[in-house]
């Protein structure tokens, strides 16, 4: 049960992140700034690794799942309280032009009156998402090949990280080299492969059609 709600928590704070900062990064940036929170995902991942390798022996795998337990709630708590709510949410939801305009103060210089309105054009026309709204408009296929692509990606990532170490341990190496070879395999590969595709979304559109 604590793996399903960890999976879903790890598959929902990606997409968040990525919208978020995709919301509040400008245009011609907006890509490499994504690849390199991508990166600092990675960063992480690597450090894990390496940090559950040495801490293992002295907590237990007990203690580290109870860390890795922990450690998430407080970033919660922490994301909870001084993260910026996304001001399309807050738009959509006809939130206030004074909670909106607060929200944008703290992400940028802001001067706004009481007679502020904020305006969305993109959502002009448009009075409720749903799902079936990525299927229509010729975004059938390519929503199911998001979706494949990510799937994939994150089928690969897990069967890398949770049975290359094994794999290593089980050829005679210690637990720390293992760790250590999966962490600069995610850390070179994943850091390389996710700034060379930011900076060629910024250069190259990045769909073939529309």
């Amino acid at each position: 049960m604590w793996r399903f709600i960890t999976g879903v928590g790890l598959g929902a704070a990606l997409p968040n992140a990525t919208t978020l900062l995709a919301e509040y990064s400008p245009e011609r940036d907006r890509a490499r700034l994504i690849a390199v929170m991508f990166v600092g995902v990675s960063l992480g991942a690597a450090s894990a690794g390496v940090t559950a390798a040495h801490l293992l022996p002295i907590f237990g795998w007990k203690g580290m799942l109870l860390l890795g337990g922990e450690l998430p709630t407080i970033c919660a708590l922490l994301v909870f309280v001084a993260l910026p709510e996304s001001a399309r949410f807050m738009f959509v939801q006809k939130a206030p032009a004074e909670r909106i305009g607060r929200g944008l103060s703290r992400v940028g210089n802001l001067s706004y009156g009481r007679d502020t309105e904020f305006t969305l054009p993109e959502l002009k026309g448009e009075h409720q998402a749903s799902i079936s709204g990525l299927f229509t408009g010729g975004m059938g296929l390519g929503s199911v090949l998001l979706w494949v692509a990510y799937f994939m990606d994150l089928l690969v990532y897990y069967l890398l990280t949770s049975w290359l170490p094994s794999l290593i341990v089980q050829s005679g190496h210690p637990i720390e080299k293992a760790a250590a070879v999966v962490s600069a395999m995610l850390l070179v590969g994943a850091s390389v492969g996710t700034l060379l595709i930011g900076w060629l979304m910024d250069k190259i559109k990045p769909c073939l059609s529309g």
